[in-house]
């Protein structure tokens, strides 16, 4: 055999020449002693709710004999669970803002 072959790996020898692998907390302390050292962002607060590109998802908890009666008529419309539930709290939002707006007036 010719060219070049990898030694195997001896534990003993990184224990002799002192490269003995370093416990988390040792290397730590030593990368941030670094001057090229940036110190790690903070991580943002998890949320309570998951994001599905630019919507939140939900886990709403329903009333069974509702949730199949919205189910029957839903395929009725032909239109998804999602899609009547926004237009349905954006109907709700417009309600309540033009009640404020009518109370504000009186």
């Amino acid at each position: 055999m010719s060219g070049i072959q990898r030694l195997p790996k001896d534990e003993t020898k990184t224990a002799q020449t002192g490269n003995a692998p370093m416990d988390p907390a040792t290397a730590r302390t030593f990368i941030s002693a670094a001057p090229d050292h940036k110190p790690a962002v903070e991580q943002a607060p998890e949320r309570e709710f998951k994001l599905t590109g630019k919507k939140r998802k939900l886990s709403p908890v329903i009333d069974p004999d509702l949730l199949d009666e919205f189910d029957e008529v839903v395929a009725d419309l032909c239109i998804s669970r999602n899609a009547v539930l926004t237009m349905a709290m954006r109907m709700f939002i417009n309600d309540h803002n033009r009640k404020k707006r009518e109370q504000e007036r009186y």
